[in-house]
């Protein structure tokens, strides 16, 4: 079981996403780079915000950067906190629906264009969910 939003992690992520067939149909027109960002939780062992880049292109993840304590620089950025990333990696939050309750906010970028690309959201989230992640008990 990995820590979430660690280097080992954030590489596993970028496996999964790149094994994925799925990913690679419904992300194919998605091209910008993307971060999940988390913010800060010490109680939870996360002193600093703490985001991973993705180079998402066409329906794979090129590199992939860890980010702590610094302002994501890529075309979109989603932050939210700790719980609610545990419930969208755990399935118990669909994404679209984190953005549109505001679990999850888009920071940078369109929320236009991550409307249209909703089943790559969805495929995204789905490789998270296939990285063994111990997100610690409730």
């Amino acid at each position: 079981m990995l820590r979430p939003f660690t280097p080992e992690w954030a590489a596993a992520f970028r496996d999964a996403i790149n094994a994925d067939a799925e990913y690679r149909t419904a992300g194919a027109g998605w091209t910008w780079p993307l971060a999940l960002s988390l913010s800060a939780d010490p109680a939870r062992g996360f002193p600093h915000d703490v985001a991973i880049e993705l180079d998402l292109a066409h329906g794979t993840c090129g590199e992939v950067r860890v980010k702590v304590g610094e302002k994501a620089t890529t075309d979109y950025v989603l932050r939210g906190d700790y719980d609610a990333w545990r419930a969208v990696v755990g399935g118990q939050l669909d994404p679209v629906v984190a953005v549109t309750m505001g679990k999850l906010k888009l920071v940078q970028g369109s929320l236009t264009t991550l409307m249209l690309q909703t089943k790559a959201a969805k495929a995204l989230v789905a490789c998270a969910q296939k990285v063994p992640t111990d997100f610690g008990a409730s």
